[in-house]
């Protein structure tokens, strides 16, 4: 219950009934190999749902997140490898939230909670992080996508929980291939999909 500066020496001596006190690294911290946190790292001010690497020593992140640093960055940012911000995404905003991240190339995609990003269609988009622009032909789903993952061949495999993707009817799973196409594989999932698998014999596994 109080608080001694001591000027002298550059030090606030603090006392109190806790227990324990650490450094102050809101909803997302980078920590080495030594468990050492690095507390220069640029700050959010919401929860971080998903984080994957740029392939070039960076991150890309999302979240719920409104501000990261003293910068507005509405649900999605670019971090570099000393997790500063970037200039990506300065310009786009994903309210609500991001959940989920996929890197294939020069393509992100991305899904979550969200219902509009600028002028793009809601529930899932694919995403150009060199461009900063929406593929806005690519099939929107009329429910939430909670998972993607690649198919190998410049494709997505996508669930979640979804009736209709595009113009084709599909429970909770659909593929869509490089060319934005809604492929004609329908394995009809009777319940929301969360997570999957793709194994080498290009079988899904699911949960």
């Amino acid at each position: 219950y109080t608080v001694v500066p001591d000027t002298a020496n550059d030090l606030v001596y603090i006392g109190g009934p806790f227990s324990k006190m650490s450094p102050y690294k809101p909803y997302g911290a980078q920590i080495n190999t030594a468990n050492q946190v690095d507390l220069n790292t640029d700050n959010f001010n919401g929860p971080v749902n998903t984080v994957i690497p740029d392939k070039n020593g960076g991150w890309f992140l999302g979240g719920a997140f409104s501000k990261v640093g003293d910068q507005t960055r509405i649900g999605l940012a670019h971090l570099d490898s000393n997790g500063h911000l970037l200039g990506s995404f300065s310009n786009v905003a994903f309210p609500d939230n991001v959940s989920a991240l996929q890197l294939h190339d020069d393509t992100l995609i991305l899904a979550g909670g969200f219902v509009t990003c600028g002028n793009m269609v809601a529930n899932g988009s694919e995403f150009s992080p060199s461009q900063i622009q929406p593929d806005h032909s690519f099939p929107v789903p009329n429910g939430n996508i909670y998972t993607t993952i690649s198919d190998g061949n410049g494709g997505w495999i996508i669930a979640g929980q979804f009736t209709k993707i595009g113009n084709s009817l599909r429970n909770n799973i659909a593929h869509v291939d490089s060319t934005g196409t809604v492929t004609s594989w329908n394995p009809e999932i009777g319940g929301r999909i969360y997570s999957m698998i793709l194994d080498a014999n290009i079988s899904v596994s699911y949960t």
